[in-house]
């Protein structure tokens, strides 16, 4: 069964899962069917990546650049630019030796994800060859970008995104928090502590109980030191935002202003916080989804 076929199957059954699944539920059929999208997004997201590709990864680092495969890209990108270069110098001989290279290189990187053939046009090195045979400039450069944009740059569109959540991207469920219960995953600790405080200091402070409010407000303080430090173990640069300096100072007198009395500052106080909160959300939370998809 080829590759097309084998898509349409599952995709197929994915479908009359859904429909399965419409029969139980009210609203059923939206329902069903928004869950079947997100399972066929799922399936998609795997079956992007070609499992030839997890060989060149397998010593690979997250955040870490240097693998086989990326390792061979870089001196073929190199080996392009130089002849861009040498031939708006005028060194002809040079570019001509370099585009040697480059030809072998580029035919050599095409092997190496047999998948990923498709998008290597060796015609199009060939007449870079002519181009640099004729000494002609423009026609050179013309094909080298058109070569860089609709070739290279079509399979770093249709890949990279994928590539960086499988083999770059840390997981946060592998980051621990101390909690009043000893160290937890991220997710769970952020859930079951960090939210949960903070979320319980609003319903207070809104419904005026100070006394609920500042034990909420003093779990949340407590955790979110916690959280600075887990940071840490992804981040060796100061942050700027979130657990920033500022933003703990906003933390602290948060506290206070709640000790204090002051529910309407507190209030104010905890939707700045809330900001910073959602800055680390939007920076994060969609690289998470995406890698937690690509398993």
């Amino acid at each position: 069964m080829n590759k097309n076929v084998t898509i349409c199957v599952l995709v197929l059954l994915i479908l009359l899962v859904g429909v399965a699944y419409a029969g139980e539920e009210e609203h059923a059929s939206v329902n069903a069917a928004v869950k079947a999208i997100e399972n066929i997004y799922r399936l998609f997201l795997k079956m992007t990546l070609p499992s030839s590709l997890d060989q060149y990864y397998i010593n690979s680092t997250s955040e870490v650049v240097g693998n086989d495969y990326l390792v061979e890209m870089f001196k073929m990108a190199g080996m392009m630019q130089v002849i861009a270069e040498d031939m708006q110098a005028g060194e002809f001989t040079n570019a001509k030796n370099t585009f040697n290279a480059f030809s072998v290189q580029y035919n050599n990187v095409s092997k190496m994800v047999p998948e990923w053939k498709k998008y290597f046009d060796k015609k199009l090195v060939a007449e870079i060859g002519k181009d640099i045979d004729n000494h002609n400039v423009s026609e050179t450069l013309a094909d080298i970008g058109i070569l860089g944009e609709n070739v290279c740059a079509k399979c770093h569109r249709d890949n990279k995104p994928q590539v960086w959540a499988k083999y770059y991207w840390k997981d946060f469920r592998t980051v621990n928090i101390s909690t009043p219960i000893g160290n937890m995953s991220w997710p769970a600790a952020k859930a079951i502590f960090v939210a949960s405080s903070f979320d319980g200091a609003t319903i207070n402070l809104a419904e005026e109980r100070r006394d609920a409010a500042n034990q909420s407000a003093e779990r949340f303080t407590s955790m979110f030191s916690n959280v600075t430090k887990a940071c840490d173990s992804c981040h060796t640069t100061e942050r700027r935002y979130f657990v920033s300096a500022d933003v703990v100072a906003l933390v602290d007198q948060y506290e206070i202003e709640i000790r204090a009395g002051n529910l309407t500052g507190a209030q104010i106080l905890q939707g700045q916080i809330g900001e910073q909160c959602m800055r680390c959300h939007i920076t994060h939370e969609g690289q998470q989804r995406m890698k937690e998809m690509m398993d």
